[in-house]
């Protein structure tokens, strides 16, 4: 939001991989330190802040000082008694509207009637909200959009039924593009959005036509299904990935099978990975595909990967990684094992439904926060060895 209205501006970003968010979270850490407000949780990194709250002495200065100033204006005009909350959007925007400059409309939670064409009459907005609104008579958003050319963000995820115009390709400064539903974007272009740094979510199969993903260079989260194999392998070998520029990623594949995961060696920057597919695993080959993450990684989700070899041994090698989840099918075998020199900075490891009988522990081994496994009905057993034991 602070980007939208202008609060954060392109001049002020150093050379190098900064992006604009990164200089609002300079400008949020600068808040904390001055105790304007307080972190009520950190992201994955423990670095960068997730919440935060403030105090209610600290927002009723911080109101009245913004009415002073004119800076905003709340309106309190509303019944203590209702229950819900609609609002209805009619067919024409006043022009009035968009001689104001809007630069942020946000219809998050709301019911909506529909979104009118007369939407793309506000051509200075940048941030187009939808998210989770129940669009009540017509989920398709007006081919007006594609006129919206400063748009920075366009989050339409939550809304069911959801239809895209194959507009998108205009919005060439578009920065976010947040979707529930990889279909939604399967008629769209896409290889002009060469701006775009936050992509949720997308078809492979409709990143590697007209080579889209050779122009997304400045992606920093992805999040992609793929159905076959080849599909998957074009994306990854894509500039994106040997550039470093990726912060986190999300690929979910169901019962298909991931290629080498070589390319994620090189990104360098990589935070956060989630991977749902199967995962090769090749005897014959030097390393095994887990070898390939790369050191960076601070959370590390896997599903129905369909692992023969104890990923452990790969994974406790991760200096980073802070938090692991191992999902339904990630691990066949049923027993596991945690060394003593392994995983020096894990905080949280959750295991589930992986049919474990045995899990290893060797004396030393220590959760910085906590350890847990869910949704099996041997977990009482499992977890009944003192670690002293070594069997946990």
């Amino acid at each position: 939001m602070w980007i939208a209205e202008g609060f954060v501006s392109q001049a002020l970003i150093r050379e190098g991989e900064e992006t604009l968010e990164d200089v609002g979270e300079q400008y949020l850490e600068e808040l904390v330190n001055r105790c304007i407000v307080q972190v009520s949780q950190r992201d994955h990194t423990g670095i960068g802040i997730k919440t935060f709250r403030i105090h209610d002495l600290m927002r009723d200065m911080c109101v009245l000082m913004a009415r002073e100033e004119n800076f905003l204006g709340i309106s309190e005009h509303y019944r203590q008694n209702i229950v819900t909350r609609r609002i209805a959007v009619h067919p024409q925007i006043s022009p009035e509207y968009a001689r104001l400059l809007l630069r942020v409309l946000n219809f998050g939670g709301l019911n909506v009637e529909y979104v009118p064409k007369e939407i793309g009459d506000l051509i200075h907005l940048r941030h187009l909200g939808l998210r989770n609104a129940k669009v009540i008579r017509e989920a398709a958003l007006p081919t007006s959009i594609g006129k919206l050319r400063s748009l920075h963000t366009l989050d339409v995820q939550g809304i069911q039924s959801l239809i895209l115009p194959n507009v998108v390709w205009k919005l060439e400064d578009l920065r976010h593009l947040l979707i529930d539903l990889p279909n939604v974007l399967e008629q769209c272009r896409m290889e002009t959005l060469r701006n775009l740094e936050n992509l949720r979510w997308a078809h492979c199969e409709n990143l590697i036509r007209k080579n889209a993903m050779q122009n997304l260079t400045n992606l920093r989260n992805l999040a992609v299904n793929f159905k076959r194999s080849k599909e998957i392998s074009a994306v990854m070998k894509s500039p994106i990935f040997s550039t470093g520029r990726l912060r986190s990623l999300n690929i979910r594949g169901k019962q298909s099978s991931f290629p080498n995961l070589e390319p994620l060696s090189c990104c360098e920057s990589l935070t956060k990975l989630e991977l749902h597919g199967i995962i090769p695993e090749d005897p014959q080959s030097l390393l095994h595909n887990l070898e390939y993450l790369p050191a960076s990684l601070t959370k590390l989700i896997l599903g129905n990967s369909e692992l023969k070899q104890d990923p452990m041994s790969f994974l406790e090698k991760r200096p980073a990684l802070r938090f692991l989840y191992l999902e339904e099918n990630s691990y066949k075998e049923t027993e596991m094992l945690c060394t003593t020199q392994g995983f020096p900075q894990l905080e949280i490891l959750k295991l589930e439904s992986l049919g474990l009988e045995e899990w290893k522990i060797e004396e030393g081994f220590a959760f910085r926060k906590a350890a847990g496994i869910e949704d099996d009905p041997r977990r009482d057993k499992i977890c009944d060895s003192p670690p002293r034991n070594e069997s946990h």
